[in-house]
């Protein structure tokens, strides 16, 4: 599972994201935390995300297990009159499921799924 948001007072970078840029590596910017008993939703994660998540490792493999899950946090922000759409790719062709998080007005959360578990005609972008 994956928590963006556009704010908050974690101290990690803000990515931004401008119409002359193209692909980018972000897999250092995040910040981790495990749920060892995957069971927490969004709303709790962001509540006490600040004792919870360290430094990710950007090429860090970890072992979940059957109930865990993985959080990572990321922080994005567009320059102004920017027009392009963005989207977030994940390199691992291995994933049984991900779910982004986004923050918007009014402390709501709103989710995009994909993953070996979900059939690609229901993903976002189906195919990638």
């Amino acid at each position: 599972m994956l928590l963006m948001q556009a704010g908050g007072a974690l101290a990690q970078p803000i990515i931004l994201l401008s119409d002359d840029m193209t692909a980018q590596d972000i897999s250092a910017s995040s910040l981790m935390w495990l749920d060892a008993q995957g069971s927490s939703t969004a709303s709790q994660v962001a509540a006490r995300s600040g004792s919870r998540f360290a430094p990710s490792t950007a090429e860090a493999v970890y072992s979940l297990g059957p109930k865990a899950a993985l959080w990572q946090h990321y922080r994005f922000t567009m320059q102004a009159k920017s027009h392009k759409q963005w989207v977030l790719e994940f390199p691992q062709p291995l994933l049984d499921r991900i779910t982004v998080y986004q923050s918007s007005a009014g402390s709501k959360w709103t989710s995009l799924t994909a993953g070996d578990t979900v059939p690609v005609a229901d993903w976002p972008t189906p195919g990638r």
